[in-house]
């Protein structure tokens, strides 16, 4: 049985049709601006690239905290 709860929820979007994993990845990309985990989820090597740095100072920022 569905829980009683359901119908109160929100929609986010509806896409009828198919979308190709390109047009799907910045759809979802852009949603949730902000939340890099999105965008390596679908593409870590893209992650990597562009990141790399970023995950690199939080490391040692990160190591040098818990010294």
């Amino acid at each position: 049985m569905p829980n009683k709860d359901s119908h109160t929820k929100i929609k986010l979007w509806r896409i009828d049709g198919n979308v190709d994993l390109e047009n799907w990845i910045n759809l979802i990309t852009f949603f949730y601006k902000g939340n890099e985990m999105v965008y390596e989820y679908f593409d870590p090597v893209g992650f990597e690239d562009k990141f790399e740095l970023r995950v690199r100072d939080f490391e040692a920022w990160k190591k040098q905290q818990e010294s």
